[in-house]
């Protein structure tokens, strides 16, 4: 399944709840637990395979062994300590990598895939995955984090990319 990329009206939009964990939203998680693995992510969000709804898939074992795959429902960043500077990339922002400034430690609520209303406390790398794929159900992309120099040098890599791909 293909990833929608940076320039698609859908990833500025905010994603719609979903409320309950039925079976519906139940195939959406494994099915982006499955385009997460296949792309080689740390996360993703469901509006970047095309579903405007407010579901993510995180992939902690990338960081923390044993941590797993967490999928959220309605996930929502309900706690933030402290700041970090990191490089962040996107499936959706292919090429472009660059520094961050998030919080440290995040405290997120959300559906567990269980059905099950769950608060998930994170640091370093997964509070950094949740509080990206959080802000792609609200329709940010990491680019808007980014200082004006650092958004025009990422402007000018991605016209190129795409210039590249158009004549493949």
């Amino acid at each position: 399944m293909p990833i929608i990329r940076y320039g698609n009206a859908l990833l500025r939009k905010k994603s719609k709840k979903i409320s309950v964990m039925d079976q519906e939203s139940k195939e959406l998680g494994e099915k982006l637990i499955r385009v997460m693995l296949q792309h080689n992510g740390l996360g993703l969000a469901a509006v970047q395979i095309g579903i405007p709804k407010r579901m993510i898939a995180v992939n902690a074992e990338l960081v923390q062994k044993d941590a797993g795959i967490i999928v959220l429902g309605d996930p929502e960043i309900i706690e933030q300590k402290g700041t970090s500077s990191e490089e962040e990339g996107c499936l959706s922002v292919p090429g472009i990598y660059e520094k961050v400034k998030r919080a440290e430690e995040v405290l997120v609520e959300g559906i567990n895939i269980d059905g099950m209303k769950v608060r998930i406390r994170s640091k370093g790398y997964i509070a950094r995955a949740f509080q990206h794929e959080i802000d792609h159900l609200n329709g940010i992309l990491f680019l808007d984090r980014l200082s004006f120099i650092k958004k025009i040098g990422a402007s000018v890599k991605l016209v190129k990319e795409r210039t590249a791909r158009k004549t493949r």
